[in-house]
């Protein structure tokens, strides 16, 4: 039920939000005065309908309205402050206190001792868009774990909806705005995702005209499999990273070796990253400053690759004045590059902010690794035994693998904060092209 999603994905956000909006509360008052507050409203449609069976969720309280539209939470300790989220059944909009799309952009109430708050919020009738997903000649979508996803461009409203057995798909409960749609496949990996109309990327996607309350049906998208690569003799449909590996051939970013193998498994280098990332920034001619490098000379191959990345502020060197193109580059060097080419954007705020330990070897992410895992430019390595914490090992070696899978994740970032300037309120450096 479209309902359950929002509420699931967004009550993390909500509680979370409360948790990183909040001070520590005061202690507790003596002699029997009220050390609590309360949070009360009435939920409504438009002309002011009673809307029953609406969830409203309020940092970590779920309540459902009543009859009469009406909801209760107590219980709040003061001195945390808190905004409100409102989702229904019926296709309503999802709306946060204050006739917002997003918590950042609510009204925050805060909780005074014995206080009572009124939250009224009155829901509009949202839109929808709808199609059929095809996963193609010599597949199942029962093999499948596939889902449509939308982002609006000037509401930065992400939601998304399951595909039926039938391959259809409705996403419900949308604002008016313009979206890109997108068929996310978690698995297999061999099987990639596709933006409509057909692009791989968000940059070639065709964007969605959604009016006030509207139905745009027929955004039909067809899933594109691995094959034997069109670039590399040593990767087809059996290898797990082939849609990526294929898309950085695709780029033009990677021309393998000499012998057409692409060699998955093999380090990268921090001279092979230089070209790597010069490629995909349209390989920007210069001339750029010279950062000093003391083995990267001016009639270096490597030396227009390198200086765009000085100049870009997305490395500095090493201590010694080098910059070492034959060293190995590691796991954690890649995801500070990348977190840089993204303008240093700021985490997802409730990521990484429960009491949890992520990783055997790095308990706490800061938020450089918040962001990258967060946007699929980095993952762990999974535990052995299953069900154990795995491990980041952010000293070890990129595999070419890596860079590929990584990429991926920080194109497919980048390029969604093009079309959705408000999604994480940062800037893009000119120049990417991905």
């Amino acid at each position: 039920m479209k309902v359950e999603r929002t509420v699931v994905r967004l009550a993390a956000a909500a509680a979370s939000a409360a948790l990183l909006l909040a001070p520590l509360p005061t202690a507790g008052a003596s002699g029997g005065e009220a050390v609590t507050g309360t949070i009360e409203g009435v939920v409504t449609g438009p002309g002011g309908v009673p809307i029953p069976g609406a969830t409203v969720t309020i940092g970590i309280d779920h309540v459902v309205t009543d009859v009469d539209g009406s909801y209760r939470v107590d219980g709040l300790e003061p001195p945390r402050q808190y905004v409100p989220m409102v989702a229904a059944p019926g296709g309503y909009v999802p709306e946060w206190f204050g006739d917002a799309y997003r918590w950042q952009d609510g009204t925050l109430l805060t909780i005074t001792p014995g206080a009572t708050l009124t939250a009224d919020v009155e829901l509009g009738i949202g839109g929808a868009i709808s199609g059929t997903v095809d996963v193609g000649p010599g597949a199942a979508l029962a093999d499948l774990t596939v889902q449509v996803a939308v982002l609006g461009e000037t509401t930065s409203v992400e939601e998304s909806a399951p595909v039926s057995a039938d391959g259809s798909y409705v996403v419900e409960g949308l604002p008016a705005d313009r979206y890109l749609v997108e068929a996310v496949v978690s698995e297999p990996a061999s099987t990639a995702g596709t933006w409509y109309a057909g692009s791989a990327t968000p940059a070639g996607a065709t964007a969605v005209e959604l009016a006030p309350a509207g139905a745009v049906g027929g955004i039909d998208l067809t899933l594109e499999r691995c094959g034997a690569s069109e670039h590399f003799t040593d990767i087809d449909d059996t290898h797990r990273f082939c849609t990526a590996i294929d898309w950085l051939g695709d780029t033009g970013a990677s021309h393998g070796y000499a012998d057409g193998t692409f060699r998955a498994t093999s380090s990268v280098t921090r001279g092979s990253l230089a070209t790597i990332l010069h490629r995909l920034a349209g390989s920007p001619a210069g001339p750029f400053p010279d950062p000093g490098f003391t083995d990267v000379p001016a009639d270096s191959p490597l030396a227009t690759a390198v200086r765009w990345l000085a100049a870009e502020g997305l490395v500095a060197g090493y201590a010694d004045g080098t910059y070492r193109p034959a060293a190995t580059l590691t796991r954690g060097a890649l995801v500070t590059i990348i977190y840089r080419l993204a303008g240093e954007p700021p985490p997802d705020p409730w990521l990484g902010q429960l009491a949890v330990c992520y990783f055997v070897d790095l308990c706490t992410p800061d938020a450089v690794l918040r962001w990258s895992l967060g946007h699929g430019v980095v993952r762990g390595y999974l535990s052995v035994p299953p069900g154990v914490v795995g491990s980041i090992r952010l000293g070890a070696a990129t595999t070419r693998q890596n860079l590929a899978v990584s990429l991926v994740g920080a194109t497919r970032a980048i390029e969604r904060l093009k079309f959705a300037p408000n999604l994480e309120r940062l800037s893009v450096p000119d120049g990417w092209t991905g």
